[in-house]
């Protein structure tokens, strides 16, 4: 639990640092301004489709593969690509940054909500789940601040310290988180499921059988949902403000 609650102040660490740095490196590396707008807006209602065909299979990738593994995929991607853009920096990774770190976003949430599911129940497991957000959240207040002065010396070195703290996350998942799915219970599913042939049945609609299981179940799926769709309004409207001229 102590090192599940660091991977995810890590983890917040990780991409908070390096937002500071976002826009001016974008508004940089982009031929032009109205680029990157309308760059920007693709790539976040892109990500949104692709997060929602994602969701679904996530829970499916972390009982095949294990908790730790789906975790440290997101700590690769988190450390090669800010690591690029801090040393070799170019127009087309730093979209495909955005892209595929959103993509692995869901995934590597559903390990870290399946790992604690596999540690705690009930009462006990919500106050475990309180505890990690309660990481990621000091790690959102703090280091947007500490981003902001290191930017202004250069947008590399916000890139470099986001690809340290991913280094950091991902040496923890290795040498010190242990894994919560036992390994016959992995392997039994993935036998199970022959390989990866489960991804082919799965349906990206099938969330809607939420709003049908009872009134507190569905109740929970319509907040979920709206909380999702304020949370990609407020992506997008930031990304339209600081991109659009003053």
């Amino acid at each position: 639990m102590r090192w599940l609650s660091v991977c995810a102040f890590l983890n917040a660490c990780t991409w908070s640092v390096s937002s500071t740095a976002q826009t001016g490196l974008g508004m940089q590396l982009a031929p032009s301004r109205a680029h990157l707008l309308a760059m920007m807006s693709a790539l976040v209602s892109l990500s949104a489709v692709l997060q929602f065909v994602l969701l679904p299979v996530a829970g499916k990738i972390s009982d095949t593969f294990g908790r730790k593994a789906t975790m440290l995929v997101r700590s690769v991607v988190m450390c090669a690509f800010p690591a690029t853009l801090a040393l070799r920096p170019s127009y087309f990774v730093f979209c495909a940054q955005r892209l595929i770190t959103n993509m692995t976003y869901p995934i590597n949430q559903a390990a870290n909500d399946a790992m604690l599911a596999d540690m705690f129940e009930g009462e006990a497991l919500a106050a475990a789940s309180a505890r990690v957000m309660s990481q990621s959240g000091a790690a959102m207040l703090l280091l947007p601040m500490i981003g902001g002065r290191l930017a202004e010396r250069g947008f590399g070195i916000c890139y470099a310290c986001s690809a340290t703290f991913s280094l950091l996350k991902g040496l923890v998942e290795i040498f010190c988180l242990q894994e919560t799915l036992g390994t016959g219970l992995r392997k039994q599913e993935s036998s199970a499921k022959d390989g990866l042939g489960w991804a082919a049945s799965v349906n990206p609609f099938g969330f809607l059988r939420l709003f049908r299981s009872g009134r507190e179940l569905a109740c929970l799926a319509l907040a979920s949902t709206i909380s999702d769709v304020c949370d990609d309004t407020t992506r997008s409207i930031g990304t339209l403000a600081s991109t659009s001229p003053a």
